[in-house]
Parts: C-alpha cells; structure tokens; sequence
C-alpha cells in the first residue's frame, strides 16, 4: 500500500495540494415575512409570490460562527 501512494506523490506536481479552505455557497436564503416563505436563490430581491423586498437570511459565516 505504502508504494502506490509513493508512486502516486510522485506522479503528481508538486502543487498539486489544495489548502483546506471550505467553498463558499453560491446561493443564499432570502425570506418573505408577509408570504412566511423562504427561497434558496443565488440573488433575489423581491418576493414572486407577492412582490415585497425579501431578507437576506444570516449565514453560519455572517454571525461568526465559521
């Protein structure tokens, strides 16, 4: 086991590790107080149910918490 993973280091460059960064979302959570909905969407800005400005939920990032 230990020779293929020699084999395999040295195969592959030498800056080929990737940091330990977790991805960013690419959508966020936008909610409607009057409809009481929330929608998962990469950009909103007023509700299709009834057209009022939605909120921006929080992320776990945006309260600190990651």
């Amino acid at each position: 086991m230990m020779s293929v993973l020699r084999r395999v280091r040295d195969i592959l460059p030498a800056n080929s590790e990737q940091p330990n960064v977790p991805e960013q979302p690419s959508t966020r959570l936008y909610r409607c107080d009057p409809c009481s909905r929330t929608y998962v969407s990469e950009s909103m800005e007023s509700c299709p149910e009834c057209g009022e400005t939605v909120e921006t939920t929080p992320t776990g990032q945006d309260l600190g918490y990651l």
